[in-house]
């Protein structure tokens, strides 16, 4: 009987035979009849073979659970990532995220900035609520922050984000969450899908992943999942007057969240230590001297509330729109259209202002000191209610209605508005002022300085406004292409950065040949304004603006995982094919022992 020999070579062949073995067992698994479809990217798979490529086509698409920051494994998720890039294949990835606290969920989000940065992801990023809606743990507040603040803070850095889940829980969070408007993922349960939110991907029974629409298209043309639309995060600068539980109030999370978040301790925080705040978006705001280039042509855009509705073209948005300023909220309540319209401003690549509607004046009260007390409460509602949203031009506050000296005492104007100035700027947002022109000038001599030093001022009026209360869908509309920018900023009596000319204009797009209105839900009307600045591109002459690197978490590169796995293997089989040829020169060289009677 000859010796069992293997060689180096032979081993390496032989493990390399077992695995492609295995690998071609595996594909045979996963070989199945998908359903014919008749757009590009309709079929999906949940996972790709890291040493070849034998059942994806490069019509079809691929969503990888990639797990979270957390993760120790990737499972040749890098290497997978980097296939579907080299083989034009559409990617998407899943985050299966175990996060139970807000730093967590925003190093998530970190975690899929580092893979949009790393790779070409051209489906959408799906936030697997599965795990956190079945999380016995958390309340139902605290769910919902948890989810609402991956999916704003991705939107903000301009990633398309949806989420993911069987249809049960899907419909728990609708219900109970109240977290609707962003694409969905629908794990099918039955045949039916009772989850009536906006959904273009679901997976069948037997796995097979269906998409009704080609979501790459709509995210490469509005040049979403690029890293060049990231926004930095918010920073804050410890004072020797800071206390940190103020800080973490001020931004809603909780000191040891910040800490874990910064990489932190207590006594790490000293005087001058610059903390990272992940659910602040700090994008354009300067934090130095700015000086606001004057545009030769105005930009156009427009302000929405809740008047609007919820009937909005924002597909053709762009067309007509260079920015947008969104109601934030009247008072202490949030406009009910403004988490809807910020999010698909942030898809719709519009940069956005804000404005709050002040609904506290002095006859209110019957001390300044309640009335001062009621605006620092209002403008710390604003910078909640922005939190995680991309906000690049001025943050608004709107003083209407009877604004003289029974309203508004002179001393209280000057408290007020350095209670606005000083909120928005520490916070990081561009402080605004918003009224008519004779608000302006009543303003303005409350003050012992100049309004438009200390606010950007944004002014009602000119040649085209109406200020006739009531349905403006009653009045004779006005038309956008027929206005003259120069004719209208020429015609104010109070210069400003921002003019809106009109507050009855019905703008208008032409659909399957027939024109449609762009608003159309409750009074067919837009507010339409001009601008001489673009906040959203300036030149800084302060270099003090706090920018912060994507974080890096330490994975296991695929590869390396491959190679371990052949390496691992070849010690298992070397060890084997050892034990079993020493095994046999032992039962060879070891006489036999008669065992005696």
């Amino acid at each position: 009987m000859s010796k069992l020999r293997l060689n180096k070579q032979g081993l390496i062949a032989l493990l390399l035979a077992g695995t492609m073995t295995v690998s071609g067992l595996i594909f045979l698994l996963q070989k199945d009849d998908t359903p014919e479809v008749t757009i590009e990217n309709g079929i999906g798979y949940t996972d790709i073979n890291p040493l070849y490529n034998w059942n994806v086509n490069p019509e079809d698409f691929v969503l990888l659970d990639i797990g979270d920051h957390n993760s120790v494994e990737t499972h040749f998720q890098d290497k997978k990532m980097k296939m579907c890039n080299e083989q034009d294949i559409s990617l998407g990835v899943i985050i299966s995220s175990d996060a139970s606290d807000e730093a967590s969920i925003y190093d998530d989000v970190e975690y899929v900035k580092s893979i949009v940065r790393d790779y070409d992801v051209d489906f959408p990023v799906y936030l697997n609520i599965d795990s956190i809606v079945t999380n016995d743990d958390l309340n139902n507040e605290m769910k919902t922050k948890l989810i609402k603040d991956f999916l704003e803070k991705c939107s903000a850095n301009n990633i398309y984000v949806g989420i993911h889940g069987t249809d049960t829980n899907l419909c728990r969070v609708k219900q109970y969450c109240n977290i609707t408007g962003y694409d969905a993922l629908v794990v099918k349960e039955k045949e039916t899908i009772d989850y009536d939110g906006p959904y273009n991907v679901y997976q069948e029974l037997d796995g097979t992943l269906v998409a009704k629409e080609n979501i790459a298209e709509v995210i490469n043309k509005k040049d979403l999942n690029d890293s060049k639309g990231f926004a930095s995060d918010g920073s804050y600068t410890i004072s020797s007057e800071s206390e940190l539980t103020d800080v973490a109030l001020r931004y809603g999370m909780s000191v040891n969240e910040i800490l874990e978040f910064n990489g932190m301790k207590k006594k790490d925080i000293v005087e001058n230590t610059v903390l990272r705040i992940p659910s602040l978006i700090d994008t354009t705001v300067p934090k130095g001297d700015v000086t606001y280039e004057q545009l030769s042509t105005p930009i156009r855009g427009c302000d929405m509330s809740y008047a609007q509705g919820t009937d909005i073209k924002w597909e053709v948005m762009p067309d007509y729109f260079d920015f947008l300023i969104l109601r934030s909220n009247i008072g202490l309540t949030e406009d009910d259209c403004f988490a809807t319209n910020a999010k698909q401003a942030a898809l719709a690549n519009i940069p956005m202002g804000a404005y709050c509607y002040n609904s506290f004046s002095s006859d209110d009260f019957d001390s300044s000191e309640e009335f001062i007390k009621k605006q620092e409460q209002q403008a710390d509602y604003t910078i909640s209610v922005l939190k995680n949203k991309k906000v690049e031009f001025p943050v608004y506050l709107d003083v209407e209605g009877k604004v003289d000296s029974t309203t508004y005492k002179k001393e209280d104007v000057q408290a007020m508005l350095d209670v606005w100035v000083n909120k928005m700027t520490t916070s990081g947002y561009i402080p605004g002022l918003y009224c008519n022109q004779s608000t302006f000038r009543y303003l303005q001599s409350c003050v012992d300085y100049d309004l438009s030093e200390r606010l950007e001022i944004w002014v009602a009026g000119g040649v085209k406004y109406s200020s006739t209360e009531g349905d403006c869908s009653k009045h004779n509309h006005v038309d956008i292409e027929n206005v003259s920018a120069n004719e209208v900023m020429d015609s104010l009596s109070v210069k400003a950065p921002i003019v809106q000319y009109t507050n009855i204009a019905k703008v208008t797009t032409t659909e399957n040949g027939e024109k449609t209105v762009v608003a159309g839900d409750s009074r067919d009307h837009l507010d339409i304004n001009y601008s001489t600045v673009d906040y959203s591109s300036q030149e800084y002459t302060s270099d003090a603006k706090n920018t912060f690197d994507i974080k890096d978490f330490d994975r296991i590169d695929g590869e390396l995982w491959l190679y371990g796995l052949l390496g691992a293997g070849a010690v298992v089989g070397g060890t084997v094919i050892a034990a079993n040829i020493i095994g046999a020169k032992k039962r060879k060289q070891t006489p036999k022992v008669k065992s005696k009677r």
